[in-house]
């Protein structure tokens, strides 16, 4: 016997849903048995046929004849239909012979087959994959308002045999019934264990909620509202990036003015000498717009760093820029094999320096662990000092306690010793004690 199959209750749902948009129907509706039979008493054939050709018109199969018997079937085996000429409009279904004194049973094996039916009269039918084919099916029981039926004779007993009806395990038919009678009937039933916690609160949340599209809306609102954060968190960094850029190219003009515009004739020569040294001078010494480029440029390699993690996990990336963009009027040129080089744009005709290679994630992580590294040797360092300044904070102020309290005891001592002598002595012994 085959191991039956556990779903998750994310795939049944999903299994359900497919079904849903194959076959839709109106309404959900629990099928309840025409006719009952008695335990251990065999089950007339017109009973049995009449309760088939009610379950066919109750999953809207009408106008189709019934061909249903018992028939000694393989082991293992409950029951089977035929389904090989789908225009005849005759349903032949044969149940296993040990189920002729087991209403519930029988009924839990027509749903199922009738089930097979339905799905391939609505082009819902896997002839690829036998377990992907019968788990549609046993979840179409659940769909269509069987689901009682299949519960009650799924795990079934004829004498002191014991059967397992369909493909599913008895918990995944549990998990289906309760998700089918909730979301598709909204009918209020516990039958079967909890599924699990995020199933559950999600089951009772739709259940407790009439207004469903105002349930759904609330949920997207919750959904989207980290998506809204990161749009407005874009857009107000597209604005800075608007400002950096401005000012990168302010920045470029300025140097294209000083470096080569204003320094050299068409020759090549300095035109002056004492400004090409000043500008040299000026470029040696580290000034507070070099240092607020540093600044952006550890800010943006940090948040570059955090985003390029981010994605690596849902796939490869690659950050690179291989074609020249002018960061003045923002022309872009022709691919470069080079990593760096002085660039000349071929519109605006300012010079600047341009770098290609790509952006290194494992040269900037390690740049990082040893800015931590050294971060966390500075604290320590800190930390060590200032421990140390307490400490010997506290042993000065203990030493001086201790000197005090000597002093105070020698105080006492000596006037103890005064004061137990005869008043004529004192004032010789005073001069001794002191």
């Amino acid at each position: 016997m085959k191991q039956p199959i556990q779903l998750s209750f994310k795939e049944i749902a999903s299994y359900l849903c497919h079904i849903e948009q194959k076959a839709p129907r109106k309404e959900f509706v629990l099928y309840e048995p025409k006719h009952w039979v008695r335990p251990n008493t065999l089950i007339p054939m017109s009973t049995l046929l009449d309760e088939a050709k009610n379950m066919l018109e109750f999953v809207g199969l009408h106008n189709y004849q019934t061909n249903i018997k018992f028939e000694e079937l393989g082991e293992n085996e409950g029951g089977n239909i035929s389904l090989n000429d789908t225009m005849e409009p005759v349903v032949r279904i044969n149940i296993s012979n040990a189920f002729q004194s087991n209403w519930e049973a029988t009924l839990a094996v027509l749903a199922h087959e009738i089930c097979h039916k339905f799905l391939m009269a609505n082009g819902l039918y896997c002839a690829i994959d036998v377990n992907v084919n019968e788990t549609y099916v046993d979840l179409a029981t659940m769909y269509v308002g069987f689901g009682e039926l299949m519960l009650n004779g799924c795990d079934t007993k004829v004498g002191n045999m014991s059967y397992k009806l369909g493909y599913l395990t008895t918990e995944t038919y549990q998990v289906a019934y309760r998700l089918a009678c909730n979301v598709l009937g909204n009918i209020s039933t516990n039958r079967g264990n909890s599924i699990d916690g995020f199933a559950d609160k999600a089951l009772n949340l739709w259940k407790m909620k009439d207004d469903k599209n105002e349930l759904l809306k609330d949920c997207f609102v919750k959904k989207s509202q980290h998506m809204s954060e990161l749009s407005r968190n874009l857009s107000t960094m597209e604005q800075l990036i608007i400002q950096c850029k401005q000012d990168l190219s302010s920045g470029y003009d300025t140097l294209d003015k000083e470096f080569f515009r204003e320094l050299k004739q068409k020759d090549g020569t300095f035109s002056n000498k004492m400004a090409a040294f000043l500008t040299f001078f000026n470029a040696t010494n580290h000034r507070k717009d070099d240092e607020a480029v540093e600044e952006l440029n550890a800010i943006f390699n940090e948040a570059l760093y955090k985003a390029y993690m981010v994605y690596q996990q849902h796939g490869h990336i690659e950050l690179r820029q291989e074609k020249v963009t002018c960061p003045s009027c923002g022309t872009v040129g022709k691919t470069v094999k080079t990593e760096s080089g002085i660039v000349k744009c071929p519109k605006c005709y300012r010079t600047f320096y341009w770098k290609a290679d790509q952006w290194n994630c494992t040269c900037y992580q390690r740049q990082l662990e040893t800015q931590r590294r050294e971060e966390k040797i500075r604290f320590d360092q800190r930390v060590q000092k200032e421990v140390e300044e307490k400490v010997r904070d506290m042993r000065k102020k203990t030493d001086a306690e201790i000197e005090s309290f000597k002093r105070n005891e020698m105080a006492i001592c000596k006037a103890s010793i005064r004061n137990s002598m005869p008043w004529f002595y004192r004032w010789l012994a005073s001069d001794y004690l002191e």
